[in-house]
């Protein structure tokens, strides 16, 4: 067990089950961006435009990991902070 699932300890089990699947989620997100980030591709049909809109697609695909990356954090903290309690 590392200092997370600790500091997760007190937590009910379904919280702590889905803290566990968020941060599976971003680091599956983060690996994403950062072989994106380092490989950036362009996607089929997109072959032939202009350079700049497949940038533009590009830096948008870029931006939507990097939000879902931090709607999975606030959603760790929101449970966290929730500690046993509905704050939905």
């Amino acid at each position: 067990m590392n200092n997370q699932e600790n500091d997760d300890a007190g937590l009910p089990a379904n919280d702590r089950r889905a803290i566990r699947s968020f941060r599976k989620l971003i680091d599956a997100h983060e690996k994403k961006l950062e072989e994106f980030i380092s490989r950036p591709t362009v996607r089929p049909g997109m072959e032939d435009l202009a350079s700049d809109l497949v940038r533009s697609q590009q830096e948008a695909r870029a931006k939507r990991l990097i939000r879902e990356i931090r709607k999975f954090e606030n959603e760790i903290a929101r449970r966290r902070a929730g500690a046993g309690k509905d704050v939905r």
